[in-house]
């Protein structure tokens, strides 16, 4: 992990940012993709906001539903 993600938690890594998208997102806004990795039985984070859209996805899941 470079010095400039040292903050992420453990189990985020980011795989690329967007420098070409910021012609279409206001000043001091990123766009990047990031992979989320948590292990089984893990909560995951808290209830939380993020200060703009966010996209995702589960790629892989062992959830059970009941």
């Amino acid at each position: 992990m470079s010095a400039e993600h040292a903050h992420l938690p453990p189990g985020v890594e980011v795989i690329a940012t967007l420098p070409e998208a910021a012609a279409g997102i206001p000043a001091g806004a990123e766009a990047r993709t990031v992979r989320v990795t948590l292990p089984p039985g893990d909560p995951g984070a808290p209830p939380h906001r993020h200060p703009g859209p966010l996209f995702g996805w589960a790629a892989a899941s062992g959830t059970q539903g009941r």
